[in-house]
């Protein structure tokens, strides 16, 4: 005996610690829930008048219809417009507003059934607020505790007024009927909420199952991408970096090794990246041999190199009997201010083919600026701010261009990448570097969504000239040319 009561206390702290694992973890399931039963409840409430409403004025004799017959009406209308509103911004809704919305539905239905079961029928016994207690758990999801003061409140005030306005015969059969009714709904609402929690916690576990790359056992690709439009949809806080990771030479790994080594290299990336971010950093296989990974509240550059170099280092000390150790190219981009998800995964795919061009296993990490372009063309200049000419010659162009300038090919292309569709033109100084020069030029005409940006590039020596024809430049002038030609030039790729 004792032993079964234990594990009865047990069973039920069991399934309490569920109930509370449900609400923690399934709340935008049981905002949808409650809000589509809202819409239900007032679809079939309205149906449901009518029908009332038409068969009492047919059935019963003499029928007079009073005022208190269109209570309801102001309420279905109401939340009508009410409904409308909340199937077209259900995802930006909250919990509360939910609660809120919900909650002021029903207690003013509520408060219209205490009034049918007193007021209007005060010669009956309570019938509507003992139904609607029992039909409430199945339309409403909330606490045990809740229902229980819902409950308390709907019954407490039904008795006062059935105690002041109903026979005493009445009011004995309502106590009956309110207090049986109030015990058995709370049975039945925890009832509820047992299967409710299960059957939720077993589709979170379903779901978490179906969101995961079999592979590499991180997210696959539609749940990656769902995850990170929630997180930029509900987030206050735009502070974040996305770092785009590729397996350099992969198919030759397929190649040399065989698939099954591939598949192993592909499972370690995985583990690596689990092990070596946050627990709550978003990681997955965007396809192949690619993966990416969104860090929120991340703005440090040193502690992302950081990570990323650490990465880099685990994966090259991983061995299969390979001859050359394994390596993965990097791109990141730090967003500090607001923007889309699809900009960030566009600059760090431009941050990622950057270190690819670079000799691979490099690593890319831009730091996205506040924009400052709005409407004008954008005119990038790569120099060393040696040049005076170039300077003057371009000091024109500012009243029909924003001019951004550059001292290195990673800040020129991080400025082309968050500005791709506005650049117009890009001039680059010969005299900066000759990495610089050869890097900016060769990213620019490589990379697909750049190639169409016309490249002037100012040389110093002819030598400079040839490299630059060589490297891909559009147009060449020597440092030394006449102003007109500068003019003449520069309006002739623009209109080009």
């Amino acid at each position: 005996m004792r032993d079964e009561a234990i594990k009865s206390i047990k069973t039920h702290r069991e399934n309490n610690d569920l109930i509370r694992a449900y609400f923690k973890q399934c709340s935008e399931d049981i905002k949808i829930k409650n809000l589509y039963m809202l819409r239900r409840a007032c679809m079939y409430l309205s149906i449901f008048y009518i029908v009332v409403l038409v068969l009492t004025a047919k059935l019963i004799p003499n029928y007079q219809i009073k005022i208190f017959d269109f209570l309801i009406i102001p309420l279905v209308l109401v939340y009508y417009f009410i409904n409308s509103y909340t199937m077209k911004h259900e995802k930006e809704m909250s919990y509360m507003q939910t609660r809120v919305v919900c909650g002021i539905f029903y207690a003013f239905l509520t408060g219209i059934f205490i009034l049918l079961d007193t007021f209007i029928l005060p010669e009956n016994d309570a019938f509507w607020i003992p139904m609607y207690m029992l039909i409430f758990p199945f339309v409403y999801i909330d606490r045990v505790y809740k229902y229980g003061i819902y409950g308390m409140g709907a019954t407490i005030t039904t008795l006062v007024i059935s105690y002041h306005f109903k026979p005493v015969h009445v009011f004995a059969q309502d106590c009956h009927a309110v207090i049986v009714t109030y015990i058995v709904a709370m049975l039945v609402a925890h009832i509820m909420l047992e299967i409710r929690s299960s059957e939720g916690l077993a589709m979170i576990e379903i779901r978490k199952v179906s969101a995961l790359d079999k592979l590499t056992h991180v997210l696959n690709k539609d749940a990656l991408m769902e995850r990170v439009e929630n997180y930029f949809r509900q987030s206050s806080d735009p502070t974040c970096a996305v770092c785009f990771f590729d397996l350099d030479n992969f198919k030759e790994v397929n190649d040399n090794l065989g698939h099954e080594a591939g598949d192993l290299l592909l499972e370690r990336v995985g583990r690596l990246l689990k092990d070596n971010f946050r627990s709550y950093d978003i990681i997955g296989r965007y396809g192949g041999d690619e993966f990416v990974i969104l860090m929120p509240n991340m703005k440090d550059e040193i502690i992302l190199k950081m990570r990323c170099r650490t990465m880099q280092m685990f994966l090259a000390d991983y061995s299969m009997g390979n001859c050359t150790p394994f390596s993965v190219s990097i791109g990141a981009v730090i967003n500090t201010g607001m923007t889309t998800s699809a900009s960030l995964f566009q600059m760090a795919d431009d941050a990622l083919y950057e270190s690819k061009i670079s000799g691979k296993n490099a690593c890319t990490i831009w730091k996205m600026e506040s924009r400052i372009c709005t409407t004008r063309p954008v005119l990038i200049i790569v120099t060393t701010g040696n040049q005076d000419k170039i300077q003057d010659c371009f000091l024109n162009e500012a009243a029909h261009f924003d001019i951004l300038t550059a001292t290195s090919s990673d800040e020129a292309l991080r400025i082309a990448s968050q500005y791709n569709k506005k650049v117009a033109l890009m001039i680059v100084e010969m005299d900066v570097d000759e990495q610089t020069e050869y890097m900016t030029l060769r990213y620019m005409k490589t990379r697909e969504r750049f190639a169409n940006i016309p490249i002037l590039a100012v040389a110093s020596t002819m030598e400079q000239s040839v490299h630059a024809r060589d490297y891909g430049a559009d147009e060449v002038l020597m440092v030394d040319s006449l102003d007109d030609l500068y003019k003449e030039t520069i309006t002739f790729m623009l209109n080009k």
